[in-house]
Formats: structure tokens, C-alpha cells, sequence
């Protein structure tokens, strides 16, 4: 004889979950606990886990209802098979669509740690009228699946869900780190908005209130 369920009560005051350790096989219990937890509306977990409950359609729908404050930690082990990187972000902005508070630890990505001179990008140009792009201008290349070219990213993709905060953990480079608000302002979409950045040596963490 089945035996009926027990009673969960309503948990309305739960309004945070941090997710550690091995992966579950069955995700079905996510799904309960949106149903118990209306008011859930903060996930803390490794990219790992994080994308492994994008992929199940059903609940990928709940998550972009449900959440506005995301957290993504580091995977739990350097062998995970799937590693965070630009193209999730697209994925991760559509289905995320009421995020305003987004943090990240990026500390797996290199930073862009080549310098040139402009002195030798106007000596070597051929051309008068020739570009010099922005990241040059500050005697930094933004170097491809750099941190700094995944900071990119992350605010050209987010530039719709009017983020109030965002946080990046990870090693960056010289420039960023000693004058993070120029930085961004010469090569990012905030260019034209109001924001403050600082980098919090201690973290090594990159703060940026929009």
C-alpha cells in the first residue's frame, strides 16, 4: 500500500540556497522546492551544477522566474567536464532575464598581460586614417577567453536586465586593477552610463555598482 506524502509547509521565508558538493543524478527535487519556496529568489553554486539545471528545460524556466541575485562559484574539482566560459553567457543571460545582482568567480581565466606602446601602433600604421582601437588607447590588449574579454562579455549580454550590481572574482590585469572605472569606461559597454567600480585588492574582486 502507497502511503500518502507528509505535509510540507510553505516555506515563505526561505530566500536563499547554497548549493556545495557532488551534482545530484535526479533533479526533480529543485522543482519542489520552488513549489515549497515562492520566495526563493537567491542561488548560490559552482557553474558545474548551475549548468546542468539550465539544460533541464523545466526547471531552466522556473529558475528565470524565480531569481535575481545569482552566484557562481568555482567548479568543486579541476576535472569537471564543462569550464565557464563566453559562450555560456548568452544562455546564461536569456534564461537569468530578472537578475540584477550578479557575481561570479572567474579565477580559471588568464588575464590579458600583453602591453604595447602607441608610439609604435602610429609608427607601424600604413594607413593615416587607420583605427586604433580602444584597448590599445590604454597600452592594453584584451587578450581572447581573458578575463577581461569575459568582463566584456558579461556586461554587452546583461545590458538589458539593468543590473544594480556585479561582482567578479579572478586575476586581471595591471590596468584594471589600479584604475578599474577607466578601464571599463574605455572598453566596455559603460561608457556612456553612470557607475562606480573598485577593485578590492584583498578579494581580488572586482566591484561595479550601475
Amino acid at each position: 500500500e502507497q502511503r500518502p506524502l507528509p505535509h510540507i509547509p510553505k516555506l515563505s521565508r526561505l530566500h536563499t540556497v547554497s548549493i556545495h558538493g557532488p551534482i545530484p543524478s535526479d533533479l526533480s527535487n529543485f522543482l519542489f522546492l520552488f513549489n515549497v519556496a515562492p520566495n526563493l529568489v537567491r542561488l548560490d553554486l559552482p557553474f558545474e551544477f548551475l549548468w546542468q539545471l539550465i539544460e533541464n528545460q523545466q526547471i531552466r524556466h522556473i529558475l528565470g522566474q524565480h531569481i535575481t541575485s545569482l552566484f557562481i562559484h568555482q567548479n568543486a574539482t579541476s576535472q569537471s567536464s564543462i569550464i565557464f566560459n563566453e559562450k555560456h553567457v548568452p544562455i546564461i543571460a536569456s534564461t537569468f532575464f530578472r537578475v540584477d545582482v550578479l557575481s561570479i568567480n572567474l579565477t580559471h581565466l588568464p588575464n590579458s598581460s600583453i602591453a604595447i606602446s602607441n608610439d609604435n601602433i602610429m609608427e607601424d600604421s600604413t594607413e593615416p586614417n587607420e583605427r586604433i582601437d580602444e584597448c590599445q588607447q590604454t597600452n592594453e590588449v584584451v587578450s581572447p577567453d581573458s578575463i577581461e574579454s569575459m568582463i566584456i562579455c558579461l556586461l554587452r549580454e546583461f545590458k538589458e536586465h539593468k543590473l544594480i550590481g556585479l561582482g567578479i572574482s579572478g586575476n586581471f590585469c595591471e590596468k584594471l586593477k589600479t584604475d578599474a572605472k577607466q578601464w571599463l569606461q574605455q572598453n566596455t559597454i559603460l561608457s556612456d552610463q553612470r557607475f562606480e567600480a573598485v577593485f578590492n585588492k584583498q578579494l581580488h574582486q572586482l566591484l561595479i555598482w550601475i
